[in-house]
């Protein structure tokens, strides 16, 4: 039984390894590779002059724009009404 099962997991590890080997051997199709884009120059929303007490995150993600008022809504849920004690928070 033991001669059995090590014949099984030799041959498990030859097949293994000669999977990628016959993949090659038979010869592949390189993948398209994507086209080559043009780098950003500018900032694509334009950020406006810093309000006083604005926070930099704040200023990278307006008020006026809809889906930062989504993600500050989102945002607020978990930094306001967390339930943790301080206490334990900062012992995590």
């Amino acid at each position: 039984m033991k001669m059995r099962v090590a014949l099984v997991g030799v041959a498990a590890t030859y097949a293994a390894l000669a999977a990628p080997a016959l993949i090659l051997a038979q010869g592949s199709v390189p993948a398209k590779q994507v086209a080559p884009f043009t780098p950003l120059t500018a900032p694509r929303v334009e950020l406006g002059e810093p309000t006083p007490g604005e926070t930099e995150q704040r200023r990278f993600c307006p008020k006026r724009l809809d889906v930062c008022q989504k993600y500050w809504a989102y945002t607020a849920y978990f930094v306001d009404g967390y339930t943790i004690p301080l206490r334990d928070k900062e012992m995590r």
